[in-house]
C-alpha cells in the first residue's frame, strides 16, 4: 500500500543489520531502506529531540520484524529568498489566510519543486510466535524443572471431601457421633 502521503514498509529484517545506533537516520549507509530512514527521522524528532531519549535507544530489536507506516506532507518551496516574508495579506489578528494566499500555498505544494517530508510514523510490532518444544530441542535445567512441576500439578487428583450426613434432631450427645438415617429421621421417602 502506497500513496503520495502514506507509505507502508514491510518488516525490513536483515536490511537493518548495518544500522548504526549512534548515528542519526540521515547519516546511515545506503543499504538501509529510505522508508525506514524516513520513519526514524520522525521518531528522532519526537523522542530524541523533544523528549530527550538517547539516540542509541531509539532503534530496538523489534524494528526488524515490525511493519512501518510513514506519513508524508507535501511542502512547497519557492525560488526567491523574499518568499520567507509573510504573505501580502497577512495580518496578526487574522486567523485565516486570504483566498489569494491559499491559492499561492496550493501552487507551491503542487509544483515540481514541492517535496515530501516525513511527518508521522506508526510501527506495528508482530507478536512473536511461541514455539512448542520438540523431542530434539534441548531444555535448560530450569525449563526441565518448570515442565516437571507443571506436569505434577496437572496430574495430581483433586482430593475428595468426605460426605457429610445432615445433623440428627436428637440430643447433643448423639451429635458427636452421626447416626445413619432411619425411617423416622425426617427424610422424605424413607
Amino acid at each position: 500500500m502506497s500513496t503520495e502521503f502514506l507509505t507502508l514498509l514491510p518488516p525490513p529484517g536483515a536490511a537493518l543489520a548495518a544500522y548504526n545506533r549512534t548515528k542519526r537516520s540521515d547519516q546511515q549507509p545506503g543499504s538501509i531502506p529510505q522508508l525506514f530512514k524516513d520513519a526514524m527521522s520522525v521518531r528522532e524528532a519526537v523522542y530524541v529531540e523533544e523528549q530527550g531519549v538517547p539516540l542509541a535507544n531509539e532503534l530496538d530489536d523489534d524494528d526488524a520484524r515490525s511493519w512501518h507506516w510513514i506519513v508524508y506532507a507535501s511542502v512547497g518551496t519557492t525560488s526567491t529568498s523574499s518568499s520567507r516574508s509573510p504573505p501580502k495579506s497577512h495580518t496578526w489578528h487574522k486567523r485565516r489566510a486570504s483566498k489569494e494566499d491559499q491559492e499561492d500555498a496550493d501552487r507551491r505544494r503542487s509544483s515540481a519543486t514541492a517535496s515530501r517530508v516525513p511527518v508521522g510514523t506508526i510501527r506495528l510490532i508482530r507478536r512473536r510466535t511461541r514455539r512448542t518444544p520438540t523431542s530434539h530441542t534441548t531444555r535448560t535445567p530450569l525449563q526441565q524443572q518448570q515442565q516437571q512441576q507443571h506436569t505434577t500439578r496437572t496430574r495430581t487428583p483433586t482430593p475428595q471431601l468426605p460426605s457429610r450426613s445432615p445433623p440428627s434432631p436428637s440430643s447433643s450427645s448423639a451429635a458427636s457421633q452421626p447416626s445413619p438415617p432411619t425411617a423416622n429421621s425426617g427424610y422424605p421417602g424413607c
